[in-house]
């Protein structure tokens, strides 16, 4: 392999790094910025404080684990989010009330995404395409300058951010879903 072709593969190997290093940190920027509380309200006509939460109990012991219970409610622990639950007796029926507390899962998955690309992706993107410039490029035999196709080493640490958020999208997702069919289920189950 003649110099300026291995120059153009370790240039296009660095470039395409940086710019899926850069769709990364966007993920990341991302993740950040959601919400990591939620509140829903509902309202169950015909059902007694008692009734509500016997409902949502005896469902919740085969899905969520229980960490709390008061008079008013209980907290509901489920993939690394708090689901409380409160509710309270009206002359109609019973409201109740859910807050949603994914801050547990979004700071571990933040703290992951964190050490990809904000630690190991720069180091990669910038010393591989670096060291095979200065090692294999300017060396003077041909066979060591056809290891600059190692650029390609650097898709290690490029995709597992990706991964990452879309696997922190996904228990969010099922978390709001759980949160959204706990009404639902309390009044399917009277």
């Amino acid at each position: 392999m003649n110099k300026s072709i291995a120059e153009v593969i370790v240039v296009a190997g660095g470039a395409v790094g940086i710019v899926v290093w850069v769709f990364g940190i966007r993920c990341y920027l991302k993740m950040k910025s959601l919400s990591t509380r939620l509140s829903k309200e509902g309202r169950f006509t015909g059902i007694s404080k008692a009734e509500a939460a016997k409902a949502l109990l005896k469902h919740a012991v085969t899905r969520f684990r229980i960490t709390d219970r008061s008079e008013d409610g209980f907290t509901l622990q489920f993939l690394l989010s708090n689901l409380i639950v409160k509710f309270e007796s009206q002359a109609e029926g019973t409201c109740f009330q859910m807050d949603v507390d994914m801050s547990r899962l979004s700071r571990v998955f933040s703290r992951i995404m964190a050490v990809f690309v904000l630690g190991l992706e720069p180091l990669f993107v910038i010393c591989i395409p670096c060291l095979l410039w200065f090692l294999a490029v300017s060396n003077e035999d041909p066979n060591i300058r056809w290891q600059v196709v190692q650029v390609v080493q650097i898709i290690h640490v490029l995709w597992p951010p990706f991964l990452i958020y879309f696997l922190y999208k996904m228990l969010r997702n099922r978390v709001e879903t759980v949160s959204d069919n706990i009404q639902t289920l309390i009044e399917v189950t009277e």
